[in-house]
């Protein structure tokens, strides 16, 4: 299985409840809080910060779920992540990006 991360600005707890109660914690390797470095979405050291925190040699493995095309798909692409884009309302179109419209739908794409 690759490895999954979450960045957000909401609390930890909040998505650790979130996840769980969806039944997907489990697939979450690390979490990359605004609250805890600073940065948010819309800055690209929060994504090299999640990409450090995993040691990784390869950022395309890395999944990077988020519900925003050009402050979570754009900028994870921009540091080799691969982006889901949570769209339940269908309000992005994009070819090149991965698109979920329910969130259990993310486990197709994790092996």
């Amino acid at each position: 299985m690759g490895k999954v991360e979450k960045n957000s600005h909401a609390s930890s707890d909040l998505c650790r409840t979130t996840l769980k109660d969806l039944g997907v914690l489990g697939f979450f390797d690390i979490f990359v809080l605004t609250e805890d470095v600073g940065y948010n979405k819309t800055q690209i050291e929060i994504y090299e910060i999640a990409l450090s925190k995993m040691n990784t040699k390869y950022p395309e493995k890395i999944i990077h779920v988020g519900d925003d095309l050009r402050l979570d798909a754009h900028m994870a692409q921009k540091v080799g992540m691969t982006p889901i884009l949570f769209d339940p309302l269908e309000c992005y179109a994009s070819e090149k990006i991965i698109t979920i419209r329910e969130f259990p739908d993310i486990l197709k794409y994790i092996k």
